[in-house]
């Protein structure tokens, strides 16, 4: 055969081996990507840590020690279950001449609740470590840190107060998770907060038709 001809046949070999050899590496990587997990395609290039979005304001994640609405007249059972077991009872009274109920004043280690007819109407609970603002208590409390503007036009007494005044001229109460709560305040070194949900020197006819619905959702009879 002449020289051309075998040198001809040479590289076409050469050609089709490498052009076979291609065809292989490129199945194996096909095949290696169908295998593979799905995966969404921002997590294809992650984000330095610099270029990490921060969370918006109302993107945070908030902080609940002990979440107070949820107690709203529970019965004592489940106030038992939230904060321990009572360090002392008592029979108390209201400061009126008459009662609605039985009241019943009980101490845990960082709550002081008051009962009506074995039914959570008051709490104050001390915080372990100190929030640093009035807007922290709140959140802390399960209460919304924007309630704090309720107070605004009183800034010198108290961190916060809000509660139903008897004058409407006064009335900046607290409404969360279908409450309206009849005093909340906050003393001035924040170490505490004091939610009561009705008042038990008001008969249960005077009560806030709201707060009375609460008291009912929650299963207790009407006094």
């Amino acid at each position: 055969m002449p020289k051309k001809c075998r040198e001809s046949r040479t590289l076409l070999s050469l050609g089709v081996q490498t052009f076979k050899t291609m065809c292989v590496v490129f199945s194996v990587a096909l095949a290696g990507g169908c295998n593979a997990p799905d995966r969404p395609v921002s997590n294809i290039s992650a984000p330095k840590a610099d270029d990490t979005e921060k969370p918006s304001s109302s993107a945070r994640l908030r902080h609940v020690v002990i979440d107070i609405p949820k107690l709203a007249f529970a019965r004592q059972t489940s106030v038992n279950s939230a904060l321990g077991a009572p360090k002392k009872v008592k029979r108390d009274s209201n400061i009126a001449d008459w009662r609605e109920g039985a009241v019943t004043s009980v101490l845990y280690s960082r709550a002081e609740c008051t009962f009506l007819e074995g039914r959570l109407v008051s709490i104050t609970y001390t915080f372990k470590i100190r929030p640093k603002s009035a807007e922290d208590v709140l959140e802390y409390s399960g209460l919304p840190r924007e309630a704090s503007a309720l107070d605004n036009a009183n800034p010198g007494h108290l961190p916060f107060r809000a509660f139903y005044a008897p004058n409407p001229a006064y009335r900046n109460p607290v409404r969360c998770c279908g409450l309206l709560l009849q005093w909340v305040s906050i003393p001035e070194d924040r170490s505490e907060v004091w939610v009561n949900f009705a008042n038990i020197n008001e008969h249960y006819a005077d009560w806030p038709e709201q707060i009375r619905s609460a008291w009912l959702r929650a299963g207790a009879s009407p006094l």
